[in-house]
């Protein structure tokens, strides 16, 4: 599983133009399933923010999700039942999009987490994945 380089551990309102920088991401790069700006705007008032970035391992459609949930649970944060919000955006590219059972599966994982963290998810294109998933996910207190 590939890491994307770019975990940010962010703490209190001095991190404004990272925060920036991760709203921008979402919207931007959540074109099928947009994830507005202004549904983000808590990101500003939040204690900790914390980003990784995951891409699949495998580019066998059947199995680039699981990569990619495998990915997400083995790195979330240890305290994540204390997190109250997490921020999802998957891509796909546009000639092997993401598959509704690719989607349930995610779904299936989210809905598994404390009912107290509220899950917000959209959904990009990028075609320089080829067959590959991208996961962006944000979690924050």
């Amino acid at each position: 599983m590939y890491t994307y380089n770019e975990v940010s551990n962010l703490y209190g309102s001095a991190f404004k133009a990272e925060i920036d920088t991760i709203i921008w991401q979402m919207t931007h790069f959540s074109q099928l399933r947009p994830i507005r700006e202004y549904d983000m705007s808590y990101l500003y008032d939040e204690t900790m923010i914390v980003k990784r970035c995951f891409y699949s391992e495998s580019d066998e459609v059947g199995r680039r999700m699981s990569d990619i949930l495998r990915a997400i649970l083995k790195h979330e944060p240890s305290d994540k039942m204390d997190y109250e919000h997490l921020l999802i955006l998957i891509q796909a590219s546009s000639e092997h999009p993401l598959l509704i059972k690719e989607l349930e599966s995610l779904d299936n994982v989210t809905r598994r987490l404390s009912p107290r963290i509220e899950v917000r998810w959209g959904l990009g294109k990028n075609d320089d994945l080829g067959k590959k998933l991208f996961a962006m996910i944000v979690y924050s207190i």
